[in-house]
């Protein structure tokens, strides 16, 4: 058991948002040295986006009382990867995303037969058929090789788009865990082997970080 530490996203398309949350390995202990962990995880997913959606906020936080936490600076908003504009696969054509509810789900296989699923959302529509991933989008969802070691996922990277994507995958078995609580703020800790696509879903999603739900309508008094 170990107090993690955890790097939150905070995304937007349109007038919805959501967070997504990813847990670094043991070996980062302090929130501070998972800074630009987290910025690189940004980048890596920012290959996804379809056009109007963009990462808005990043934080590293240990896990538990007190305030330490660590603001991931960056150039806010962070729109699509540059890398769009660069290749020529099925899958680096940027465009629109009508409905945001819909997901990919990808499996985290973990060590010893832990496992955990997780839903990214807003890829282009172009990326979906009949709830389906389209011809030649399920590469986009599959990691680098194994023994590749995935270091740098920003624009100066000089990386395909394809090679984004397939290397966010490999850096996230490379630097975060699966995790599973034990108190409110100790957790278990799994490597991860492997992760792939499972299918087309869908998920609810909220509003913007920071931007408040509003006061409920007052009801009448007859």
């Amino acid at each position: 058991m170990s107090q993690l530490v955890v790097g939150v996203a905070s995304f937007t398309t349109g007038s919805n948002g959501w967070t997504e949350k990813y847990y670094f390995k043991a070996s980062v202990t302090d929130p501070l040295n998972a800074v630009n962990l987290l910025k690189n995880i940004i980048f890596g997913r920012s290959a996804f986006f379809a056009s109007g959606t963009q990462c808005i906020y990043g934080r590293c936080s240990k896990i538990g009382p007190g305030p330490d936490k660590e603001t991931v600076f960056m150039n806010y908003p962070i729109g699509p990867h540059p890398s769009w504009s660069g290749g020529g696969g099925a899958g680096d054509t940027l465009g629109p995303v009508n409905d945001p509810t819909v997901t990919v789900q990808q499996v985290f296989q973990g060590v010893g037969g832990r496992w955990m699923n997780r839903y990214y959302r807003c890829m282009p529509d172009s990326w979906i058929t009949d709830k389906k991933l389209a011809a030649g989008i399920l590469p986009y969802f599959t990691p680098t090789a194994d023994l590749a070691v995935i270091t740098d996922l920003s624009p100066a990277s000089g990386l395909s788009h394809l090679a984004v994507c397939q290397g966010f995958w490999r850096y996230l078995i490379q630097n975060t865990v699966l995790t599973r609580r034990v108190s409110p703020i100790d957790y278990t800790a799994t490597d991860i082997r492997d992760i792939g696509f499972i299918q087309v879903n869908s998920k609810k999603i909220g509003r913007p970080f920071r931007v408040s739900a509003g006061r409920r309508p007052a009801g009448l008094v007859s």
